[in-house]
């Protein structure tokens, strides 16, 4: 695996909560602090990545203490990747009794979504309703309807054009991985920054790392 590719990875582990400090063998204290708002801002993979600084000293003096404090609030965020691993260091630090957490939205939606609620967000969103479509970009790309990476695209680019700022953020991510679309780096930028300007904390947490690790020339 390339150094870009590598690279890559460890950025989008940071946004997605895939344990990034898995790839990289020493965190610097710039990127500890960029996890501190970014975790601060309620994002589960920094929560969990500040608490594995502070377990293993790694960018950070050791301090378990902090560490339980922070997986703690990882652990809360549901079923995710970053969630399970808090727990798992939790139950590793003998402090395993983190609060069952509540169903997100998302997941309260993807049991309750019927074929007639389908149809009436298709109609608000080709009305121009850019929650409606999202949601309908969402349901697309998160099998509520059956799985079409092309109409979840399409969706998530309507909504980012109606200034959207978490289809603004899927939107970049598509870019990145490739998912419906041609990967374009300078695209995920563009629409990254379009979320981050309305405060979306997971596309300004992106945007730190994204340029720290160079993955956009200096004269892009």
């Amino acid at each position: 695996m390339s150094k870009t590719s590598r690279s890559i990875i460890a950025v989008m582990a940071a946004v997605l909560g895939w344990g990034t400090l898995t790839l990289q063998a020493e965190i610097t204290p710039q990127q500890v602090e960029r996890y501190r708002i970014a975790a601060k801002n309620g994002n589960a993979g920094a929560q969990y990545n500040l608490g594995l600084c502070y377990e293993r000293g790694n960018g950070v003096t050791k301090n378990l203490e902090q560490a339980v404090y922070w997986y703690r609030k990882a652990a809360k965020h549901g079923d995710g990747y970053s969630s399970q691993k808090a727990k798992e260091a939790l139950k590793r630090l003998g402090d395993d009794k983190a609060e069952t957490p509540k169903p997100t939205g998302r997941q309260k939606m993807h049991k309750a979504v019927t074929l007639q609620d389908v149809k009436n967000l298709l109609a608000a969103a080709e009305n121009g309703d850019a929650e409606a479509q999202y949601s309908l970009g969402d349901f697309y790309a998160f099998r509520i309807v059956p799985k079409d990476a092309k109409k979840a695209m399409y969706w998530f680019r309507k909504a980012a054009e109606n200034g959207h700022a978490e289809a603004q953020f899927q939107l970049g991510l598509n870019y990145i991985t490739g998912k419906g679309v041609p990967k374009d780096y300078k695209q995920a930028e563009y629409w990254y920054r379009k979320a981050a300007a309305q405060g979306h904390t997971r596309a300004q947490y992106f945007l730190g790392d994204y340029y720290a690790y160079r993955l956009v020339p200096k004269d892009a």
